[in-house]
């Protein structure tokens, strides 16, 4: 593993990588409020041992990423996505296969359409996606989320509680 702290329009992404820059690129995107470690050191070393260079990174809000005052993200999903651009432009990585779990998937959607030629494959792994015909994401889980104003970011058990009550779906 090897930590990168990438600087770019302002903002700080961290990001590791694991194996050989030379070999094919696998870049990592995971969902909202999770941290790269999502990603498992195990799980990014087994595929880095198959001959692929693989990188993971906090989205902003996450990890050591940039964070913002809670509640008053200055950002948007498409900025999101340029981010994962900006990660792949600082290890010089031209094309990438990407692969997205959750909110990442919807980010990995959203890069292939805005950078299709920075993308050899897409994996989508427990999101959502663009295709109106498909069943919409359950309610119960639209309403957990749309109350995220309401948690007290200050208070560690709320954040905790949060946390732990969105594991439950």
């Amino acid at each position: 593993m090897n930590e990168l702290l990438i600087k770019s329009d302002g903002i700080e992404i961290c990001s590791d990588s694991f194996g050989e820059r030379v070999h094919p690129a696998i870049l990592l995107i995971m969902g909202a409020q999770s941290s790269l470690i999502w990603w498992e050191e195990e799980f990014c070393q087994r595929l880095a041992d198959t001959g692929r260079f693989v990188v993971r990174y906090d989205n902003r809000d996450v990890g050591r990423s940039t964070i913002y005052e809670p509640g008053h993200p200055d950002y948007t999903f498409e900025d999101m996505a340029d981010d994962a651009i900006r990660v792949l432009d600082a290890y010089k990585i031209d094309q990438a296969h990407i692969v997205g779990m959750s909110m990442g998937g919807m980010l990995t959607q959203m890069i292939a359409l805005r950078h299709p030629d920075r993308v050899l494959t897409v994996t989508l792994l427990a999101t959502s996606n663009f295709a109106p015909d498909l069943p919409p994401m359950e309610e119960k889980v639209m309403d957990y989320f749309s109350n995220m104003e309401a948690i007290d970011w200050t208070n560690e058990q709320s954040v905790v509680d949060f946390v732990v009550g969105r594991s439950r779906f």
